[in-house]
């Protein structure tokens, strides 16, 4: 909504500053890895999942090992191996963030990232 994505986008570069220079807390880490582990093998319940899953596999050329070695992959990681990845992948000022909305909204977002508009019909 034009009304928040200021606020949105605040919020996300307020976290992305926290994992990079907090990192991430072990307690927390724990748990998501926990759950995301824990429930893996409940995604694959119906067969077309699990034959959803191996085809993206197979078009992004991956071995279909990864599907089976997941949970031991998750569970070597650690809590600062997780913070450099979100830092390398997310990194704020290598962000290029795309809003659709009112040119009113340009004023506020210049204090977060330089601005440039674009006339959406170019792309028609």
């Amino acid at each position: 909504k034009n009304e928040t994505v200021v606020e949105t986008l605040n919020v996300i570069k307020s976290i992305l500053s926290d994992i990079k220079n907090k990192g991430i807390e072990k307690k927390e880490f724990d748990h998501q890895l926990g759950h995301l582990v824990g429930g893996y093998a409940f995604q694959f319940e119906q067969t077309e999942a699990f034959l959803s899953q191996v085809f993206i596999y197979d078009h992004q050329g991956r071995p279909l090992s990864d599907l089976a070695n997941f949970p031991e992959k998750i569970r070597s990681m650690t809590a600062a191996d997780l913070a450099q990845g979100t830092d390398e992948l997310f990194n704020w000022d290598r962000q290029f963030i795309v809003v659709v909305g009112n040119k009113s909204l340009a004023k506020e977002l210049k204090k977060i990232a330089p601005v440039e508009i674009v006339d959406h019909k170019k792309y028609l």
